[in-house]
């Protein structure tokens, strides 16, 4: 079945999966967040770790089950598989790729194809309302039009961050167009992350940071003193 799908007669993973060149590849798109890292307040910068969960119809991968032995799904290496070209456009590091963890994609007999993967995300973003803005690298909306599964991010696996509080999450859907080419028409995905400092996180640190200062500050003076004496002696 494997090498049935994907003979070159018949898959070609440059090519984007369409009935008619002329109509879009629509793909869903899902965010589950795993952790919030680090908020770097700073630089501005969050950094998340989070999967996504990417769906979309490929009948280049449909089979009738019943000629394989009832077999209704496979999963196949991403790499042999056309993929969207997703990526955070508010990225905040060169290195987008490098932290990418992907699994097998998942192919059902009716061509269902699911594509999920990690990733350490580092957004650009101001402090306590983020942003994570996600679009297609190439391809506007006459190729490749994104949608949501959900207006609600996944935070069934999220784990707590010991110095911020998420107060909300949710998905949206924008329609993106740039003064180079009002024209073309960008669909992108927005998580919008909400959160704040704990209190007590900035009380300790507040209070540490000032203990700090007070022992540098008498380390400063009995230094001072022990020089004075010494040039009395």
């Amino acid at each position: 079945l494997y090498r049935n799908l994907l003979s070159p007669d018949r898959y070609e993973k440059d090519l984007r999966p369409t009935t008619h060149h002329l109509k879009p590849t629509n793909v869903t798109f899902g965010f589950l967040l795993n952790q919030i890292v680090e908020m770097d307040e700073r630089n501005q910068m969050l950094t998340t770790r989070s999967w996504l969960n990417i769906n979309w119809m490929d009948q280049r991968l449909v089979w009738n089950y019943s000629e394989w032995e009832g077999i209704k799904t496979i999963y196949i290496p991403y790499q042999r598989l056309w993929k969207p070209d997703i990526i955070l456009v508010n990225n905040a590091i060169r290195e987008y790729h490098a932290s990418l963890v992907s699994t097998d994609i998942m192919v059902t007999s009716n061509g269902n194809v699911t594509w999920l993967f990690s990733a350490l995300f580092r957004s650009s973003c101001p402090i306590r309302e983020c942003d994570l803005k996600f679009a297609s690298w190439s391809h506007d909306v006459t190729e490749i039009d994104l949608g949501l599964n959900t207006d609600k991010g996944d935070l069934s696996s999220y784990m707590n961050n010991s110095e911020f509080d998420l107060l909300d999450m949710i998905a949206i859907k924008e329609i993106v167009s740039f003064p180079s080419n009002v024209k073309s028409k960008w669909p992108t995905i927005v998580i919008r992350i909400k959160m704040h400092r704990r209190p007590l996180f900035y009380v300790f640190n507040h209070v540490s940071r000032s203990q700090e200062r007070k022992f540098i500050t008498q380390v400063d003076v009995v230094g001072q003193i022990s020089e004075f004496n010494l040039q009395l002696t």
